[in-house]
Formats: C-alpha cells, sequence, structure tokens
C-alpha cells in the first residue's frame, strides 16, 4: 500500500524461513527480495567461521526463494565496541584498526563473500555503518583498498557516510563510484 516495490529480508526469522513460505509472502505483498543485513565481527578472527555459516544460510534462504539478485549486505557487529559507540561520528584516524586488524578484517570479509557466492551465487556488499569499525570515509576506502573488487562490493549508506565524516555524499558516490553495488538511501539534508 505505501507504494514499496522491494524490501530486505530482516533479522533472521522476521519472515519466513522457508524458502517456499518466504516466496509466497513476498508474491502476496508484491515485494521482491533485495538483500539481507549480516553483522560480523571482523576484528576478531574467531567469529569469522560464524560470520561466514550465518551468511551461507542467509544467502541460501534468499536464492532458493527468489534467485540470485539479492545481496548479502555484510557489516562489523556494529555497537559492540565501547570506544567505538562512545565515538560515533567522531572518529579520527588514529582510532582506527592497526595494520594488523585491518588485514583480520579485510581477510574475514572476503572469506566470508567468497564463501557466500561459492555456495549460493549470490553477490555480496559490505555496509559501512556508524559505531562500527568501518564508519568514516577513509575506513570506507581502506576497506575497499583491501578486499577483492570482484567478491565484494559496497553498500553506500548516504545518512552513514554523512553521520561518520562525509561532508558530501555526492563526493562519496563520486569516489566509490566503481565499487557502489547496493545504495541505502536517507535525506541527509
Amino acid at each position: 500500500d505505501t507504494g514499496y516495490v522491494g524490501t530486505e529480508l530482516g533479522d533472521w526469522g522476521f519472515m519466513p524461513t522457508d524458502p517456499a513460505a518466504l516466496r509466497r509472502e513476498l508474491e502476496t505483498r508484491g515485494l521482491d527480495l533485495l538483500g539481507a543485513f549480516v553483522p560480523v565481527a571482523f576484528a576478531a578472527e574467531q567469529a569469522h567461521a560464524d560470520g561466514q555459516e550465518r551468511a551461507v544460510k542467509t544467502a541460501r534462504l534468499m536464492a532458493e526463494a527468489v534467485g540470485t539478485h539479492p545481496f548479502i549486505v555484510l557489516a562489523d557487529d556494529n555497537g559492540k565496541d565501547t570506544a567505538r559507540t562512545k565515538l560515533a561520528g567522531r572518529i579520527t584516524p588514529e582510532q582506527t584498526l592497526s595494520k594488523q586488524q585491518w588485514e583480520t578484517f579485510s581477510k574475514g570479509v572476503n572469506r566470508v563473500a567468497d564463501a557466500v557466492r561459492r555456495e549460493a551465487g549470490l553477490r555480496t556488499v559490505f555496509h559501512h555503518h556508524c559505531a562500527g569499525f568501518v564508519e568514516a570515509p577513509w575506513e570506507i576506502e581502506q576497506l575497499m583498498m583491501t578486499t577483492d573488487p570482484k567478491l565484494v562490493g559496497l553498500c553506500f549508506d548516504t545518512g552513514h557516510y554523512k553521520f561518520g565524516g562525509g561532508t558530501d555524499a555526492l563526493q562519496g558516490l563520486r569516489q566509490f563510484r566503481e565499487r557502489i553495488w547496493h545504495v541505502h538511501f536517507k535525506d541527509c539534508s
């Protein structure tokens, strides 16, 4: 009734987890399934296996229900690090991940995206998000430089970009245009 033609999956269990039931619910409402948000604590290598398992399970559900056009929308497990949460919107370069942490983080993102593609045929985007380890424009840039452009696209979120220190969302769209595969649009005026 509102005019929407698509939706994301929501938290696991919010919509049916049986592919046929999910397809029926979407068709009844005239909606397409666009993606599903999967947060993973990528800075902690021990979280990668669980994140991969959840992402692949979610990707398989979507692929079986509607095909391989939806995205897995990965993000850091935002809001779990107290310092990052308190400093959300005010992160400085000194407060970003170390070189080793970036290697761990990027390795995990590539690992999950590769598994999603191999096991479910879906593409993966990364959503930069406030109160997470990829928030500020230079952190987005770092992640894009250290992940495989064939495996990982960017879910560019205009609101989080601006809140995270980006002065102009259009500048961010231009800067990352080669990697943007999915957009979350919020009025930032």
